[in-house]
């Protein structure tokens, strides 16, 4: 890909990404997808195919759970241009699942790969089908401005019950789009490598937000590091973001280019917690370009490292962007000045949670007028205002940027007939950033030996059970779990054990 000369007109609407991109600059590139190259052009008629038959489908709500990336691109920008609430979707899910969201946030229809997929409170379409329809033009030629609606609801990761949906508005995703743009400086010239899964927010975020500013995104829609250093060394990217591990992979790779990294304009890590070793590694290679990026799916960017970070602010997470608020909290929500529990105020919050009992009586709270979602992790803001974690106050385990509810992999190991009770927490990953690793009490007692035998062969039972990103890497036989008070098991306790 040859670097691209400005002339993309401005957008005002995401309805309109697509059409003001498509008519200013009709062949450059929208998309590089697994180097198969999509213009503006084909991308707006394609989209505009998917969008004619959703909205004449009447869907409101519209489940997205497509594996070709080239698919999953046009039914996105398909439902944006017809004004739908997008509910983007992992393609492995189970029917299970899928009932359990359709229910949750009431949705309309399902856009899957292949009928196999179905869903019993919803209607079920295949991709193929959205874009066999005749784009009407004219129905899409005057989109308006509706940024008070649902415009995305993301739903975090989990495989029991079901779990959080997070609603985004059209306003809150339109100032995710222009934070993106001021802090990693993205144009119509810019090019985005994305390597997260598409239905993720670190795909969706970066992708929406380059389109937003006339870039190209370059899609590799499978992880591999042989693919990213294809991209580095044979296309003109301007910036990416991995995950710890992944760029464990990349720097340790025999054929790396460092300075094919160095011309990037900004090379982003977040997702989990960097281990510091890696973080002295990563400034050091990259003195100019590496930011340290930190934030959430509620909230978007929460903090970032600037570039050529200052020597002692090295283990923070960096400073809010602009427009972005931060407090301190202790648990009767009164401000501490010497840290406590994060909420953050930003014009990317969130709208609120789908139909989730007490988390939509709990997840915010108002300060001087302002709104602020709470993170759920603990720290401290310095007198530079740089923000410093110092812990995680949910139970939450992120492993490789994915979340994983302690709740979920406990319900498998309690299954067990053996297992008189379980409780998981997180265990630090040089890589991962975190791996689950589980306690188990015996129903019979045994000797120390016996028992963590057992413990080893019922470690393997429930892995054959879980997702990859749930799997425990250590299971420990303990003969009671440690309380807390008030019936509560103790997690600090138990990580005092690992």
């Amino acid at each position: 890909m040859r670097a691209k000369m400005s002339g993309a007109a401005p957008r005002e609407f995401f309805q309109s990404i697509a059409a003001v991109n498509a008519q200013a600059t009709p062949r450059s590139l929208a998309f590089l997808i697994d180097g198969a190259p999509l213009s503006w052009q084909e991308l707006h008629a394609r989209a505009g195919s998917a969008a004619t038959s959703l909205d004449e489908m009447g869907a409101s709500r519209v489940g997205v759970q497509v594996q070709d990336p080239r698919l999953f691109i046009y039914c996105l920008f398909g439902a944006i241009m017809a004004s739908k609430t997008i509910v983007p979707l992992p393609p492995d899910s189970e029917v299970a699942f899928l009932d359990a969201v359709a229910t949750d946030c009431d949705l309309d229809l399902l856009v899957v790969d292949r009928r196999e997929s179905t869903c019993a409170h919803c209607r079920t379409v295949e991709a193929s089908e959205l874009l066999e329809g005749r784009f009407d033009r004219q129905r899409f030629s005057k989109p308006k401005a509706t940024v008070d609606r649902d415009f995305m609801i993301s739903y975090s990761s989990g495989s029991t019950g079901v779990p959080k949906g997070i609603v985004h508005t059209e306003r809150s995703f339109d100032a995710r789009a222009r934070i993106h743009q001021a802090q990693y400086r993205l144009n119509d010239c810019s090019n985005t490598l994305i390597t997260a899964p598409l239905y993720t927010g670190r795909a969706i975020a970066p992708l929406l937000s380059t389109s937003f500013a006339g870039g190209t995104s370059i899609v590799i829609s499978k992880y591999e590091t042989a693919a990213v250093l294809d991209a580095l060394n044979t296309e003109h990217v301007s910036s990416f973001g991995l995950l710890p591990y992944q760029f464990r992979l990349l720097i340790d790779h025999s054929e790396f280019d460092i300075e094919r990294a160095r011309a990037c304009d900004f090379i982003m890590c977040g997702g989990t917690s960097l281990d510091q070793t890696l973080r002295t590694e990563l400034f050091s290679l990259f003195p100019s370009n590496f930011v340290e990026v930190y934030g959430s799916t509620e909230c978007d960017v929460i903090a970032a490292c600037p570039r050529e970070m200052p020597l002692d602010k090295r283990g923070s997470v960096g400073i809010p962007p602009d427009g972005v608020y931060l407090l301190t909290l202790n648990d009767n929500d009164n401000r501490l000045m010497d840290g406590g529990e994060i909420a953050v105020c930003s014009p990317a919050n969130m709208k609120g949670y789908v139909k989730h009992g007490q988390q939509n009586d709990s997840w915010c709270v108002t300060d001087f007028g302002r709104t602020y979602v709470r993170t759920g992790d603990v720290g401290h803001i310095d007198e530079d205002g740089y923000l410093w974690l110092t812990g995680r106050k949910k139970d939450i385990i992120k492993v490789g940027g994915f979340t994983v509810f302690p709740s979920d992999v406990e319900s498998v190991l309690r299954k067990h007939a053996l297992v008189a009770d379980a409780a998981v927490v997180g265990k630090p990953h040089p890589v991962l950033g975190e791996v689950p690793f589980g306690f188990i009490v015996l129903r019979d007692h045994r000797t120390a030996a016996d028992s963590q035998r057992m413990a080893l062969e019922i470690r393997v039972w429930a892995n054959s059970r879980l997702q990859s990103k749930q799997m425990l890497h250590g299971v420990v036989a303990i003969d009671a779990l440690p309380g807390s008070g008030g019936g509560k098991i103790s997690k600090p306790k138990l990580r005092a054990l690992i």
